[in-house]
């Protein structure tokens, strides 16, 4: 079910339409209709999809990495299962054991988290011994 606009003389007319085939068909069919397609969900494809001639190739590709990795759903470390998703900045929950750890804005672990839980079992190694 996808929500188009119609514009005509300064009034706006909303309907619903059973749309069964790919999203992509549909916002082209709705952009040749003269419709306006208002609840599409998020994908890579739409990462900067506003921002397309400004700021450049390489910065686009960064931004479109990050974006993909924070939608992107992560393992969870206490049950396994792969329902880890951010909430927000540097919050991520787990929809299956309702847990919720900190991590990296972006990414649920940071290089620098790897880094540091080395770093911390040596020194632990180094003291056991």
């Amino acid at each position: 079910m996808a929500l188009f606009h119609y514009h005509a003389n300064d009034c706006t007319t909303c309907f619903a339409v059973s749309l069964s085939f790919h999203p992509s068909l549909a916002r082209r069919l709705g952009a040749q209709m003269g419709l306006l397609l208002s609840d599409t969900r998020w994908t890579a494809d739409r990462a900067m999809e506003s921002d397309k001639p400004l700021y450049g190739a390489s910065l686009r590709k960064q931004v479109k990495k990050m974006e993909v990795s924070q939608h992107a759903k992560y393992t969870c470390t206490f049950c396994g299962k792969p329902t880890v998703k951010r909430h927000s900045t540097g919050i991520w929950n787990c929809k299956a054991c309702h847990k919720t750890v900190a991590g990296g804005a972006y990414t649920v672990a940071t290089p620098a988290a790897a880094a540091m839980r080395s770093t911390l079992r040596r020194l632990r190694e180094i003291a056991e011994v």
